[in-house]
């Protein structure tokens, strides 16, 4: 994908699994947004620390820090953050959909996903769709 002269805003992705984070890297980054990787939780709770994101989207899966501690942490650390926190994940059940909610996870991607809907649920979940 080439690169959109858009600048969209900024988008925080924690995967641990290197190819789905790239994958999604250059998804996102091919429409526009300023994407900003990391390969766990305590990752993404460093680079929050100096980037305000657009939305963050978060495995559950990861070693050391999980996507549901990670997203208890940032809402603790950034209580003003209005950005939608989205977990995008292969787990399906509505234990899963409910720890989500209850950490303070606004929504949920479904693995797998292709480029056309990760763009287009992203857009849609940041409301701009």
């Amino acid at each position: 994908m080439a690169k959109s002269p858009l600048n969209r805003g900024s988008i925080i992705v924690a995967e641990d699994d290197a190819e789905m984070r790239g994958y999604i890297k250059l998804v996102l980054e091919g429409i526009g947004f300023s994407v900003f990787p990391a390969s766990d939780g305590h990752g993404c709770l460093r680079i929050l620390a100096s980037v305000t994101p657009s939305a963050i989207l978060l495995d559950i899966g990861m070693p050391g820090l999980d996507g549901y501690e990670t997203c208890r942490r940032i809402r603790n650390m950034r209580p003003d953050l209005s950005c939608p926190i989205i977990f995008v994940t292969a787990r399906r059940s509505m234990e899963d959909v409910h720890m989500a909610k209850q950490v303070g996870g606004d929504h949920f991607l479904l693995k797998p996903i292709t480029p056309e809907k990760l763009v287009s649920r992203l857009l849609h979940f940041m409301g701009r769709d």
